[in-house]
């Protein structure tokens, strides 16, 4: 039980690494903060996503979308991962539900 709660505190700040780190992804490719692109609901899943994928398969993911949509949402993104980023589609599914 000690290590579970020795643990949320830097799950926590993982998890902000990852809102920075995919809100600075949106800004590198579209000029705009995340906010301004996408929603609340889809830059958690896209957070989710960047967590368990990686940045590489989240900047390429939002650099076809960006490209083509010109907003940014998760449905587009979980579309754009390679074959080696999926498994972060059914991590985010399970979070998400």
């Amino acid at each position: 039980m000690i290590k579970a709660y020795n643990s949320i505190d830097i799950i926590a700040k993982l998890v902000v690494a990852n809102c920075y780190q995919v809100n600075q992804l949106i800004v590198d490719q579209a000029d705009q903060r995340a906010g301004e692109v996408s929603n609340y609901e889809d830059l958690w899943r896209i957070t989710m996503g960047n967590y368990n994928a990686g940045s590489g398969c989240t900047r390429k993911a939002i650099i076809g979308v960006w490209d083509y949509y010109k907003f940014i949402n998760w449905l587009h993104i979980s579309e754009q991962y390679d074959k080696g980023c999926q498994g972060a589609i059914d991590y985010v599914s399970g979070v998400c539900r």
